[in-house]
């Protein structure tokens, strides 16, 4: 999993762990294809009659949605619950984290958390990824919510001289200083003539091509960065990877980098290349948990006891 997710997108990431969620549940026995149907399909009720009082504050597209709820036996009354207690609904309904707050009508004691997770789905549908995260943590682990700080050392131990290793590059993260530190740790320097860092433009292939092949021989680690630049020479490196990975030493690492599509229909890298590397996207932290976790990752266990502030 830790390998799948290193290099994924962070925006997809809730996702594939959710699927893969739900897929062990299913085989476990713990949830059964219709209820998982629940969730996943967001099913609506094109006729579902009169609103009542929930439409002073509910949108139609939502009433559809928990009508639909109402084919299941966990759901069966739903609306014409949420009818009668319609003002306490709406105070719920109106909470910026409706999922942390205690459900009116006893559904909170009714509803098991993947029933709840279902029906936030079709009334706050904007809540969904907060209480999927909390499922998800209780469901699997934390660990399979929360990913730790990318270990370059841990990521090269799965590295050899026939597989490159595919940084994906962002806006404010640059795998240039991971890569050096640790082939300075290694005795791989640019100082030694064992480490080059190339950043790909115009006139660059020629010399790209003779490191690859220099370090394939002789051992030693290339970077090749900004690979987006160069697509019409990818295929010509693919190839020269392909050949020299043969009988390559020991020590031959490639390292490459290059930016995301901005637009679908620009090109991206050669399916068979990433399908042939290691993948890492390492996106910049979005929250404030995963900031701190990365900056005091910086920092050694030896490092922090030595400080007495």
């Amino acid at each position: 999993f830790d390998y799948i997710r290193r290099g994924l997108f962070e925006r997809h990431k809730l996702t594939i762990t959710t699927m893969l969620a739900l897929d062990i549940c299913r085989n476990d026995k713990v949830l059964e294809p219709e209820q998982i149907e629940l969730l996943v399909l967001g099913s609506i009720n094109v006729s579902p009659g009169p609103m009542g009082p929930l439409e002073e504050w509910m949108l139609p597209a939502i009433f559809q949605r928990l009508k639909a709820l109402e084919d299941a036996a966990e759901f069966k009354g739903l609306c014409d619950t949420l009818q009668e207690d319609c003002d306490d609904w709406k105070n719920w309904f109106m909470q910026g984290k409706a999922e942390e707050v205690k459900m009116p009508s006893g559904f909170d004691k009714q509803w098991n958390e993947f029933y709840k997770l279902v029906f936030i789905r079709a009334i706050r549908p904007d809540r969904l990824p907060s209480a999927l995260t909390k499922w998800l943590g209780k469901t699997l682990g934390e660990n399979y919510v929360y990913q730790p700080p990318f270990d370059m050392k841990a990521t090269f131990k799965e590295t050899s001289n026939q597989t490159p290793v595919f940084f994906v590059l962002f806006p404010g993260v640059d795998p240039t200083p991971w890569v050096e530190g640790l082939g300075a740790q290694m005795g791989l320097t640019i100082a030694n003539g064992r480490f080059c860092n190339i950043s790909m433009g115009q006139g660059q292939e020629g010399p790209a091509a003779v490191l690859v092949a220099d370090y394939a021989r002789d051992g030693g680690w290339v970077m090749l960065q900004n690979l987006h630049l160069m697509q019409d020479w990818v295929p010509q490196l693919e190839r020269q990877l392909e050949v020299v990975q043969e009988d390559a030493h020991d020590m031959f690492r490639c390292f490459i980098s290059a930016e995301p599509p901005s637009f679908d229909y620009f090109k991206n890298m050669p399916e068979s290349l990433m399908q042939a590397c290691i993948k890492v996207a390492n996106e910049a932290p979005a929250d404030c948990k995963s900031n701190l976790s990365r900056a005091w990752d910086k920092f050694s266990q030896d490092r922090i006891d030595e400080n007495t502030k």
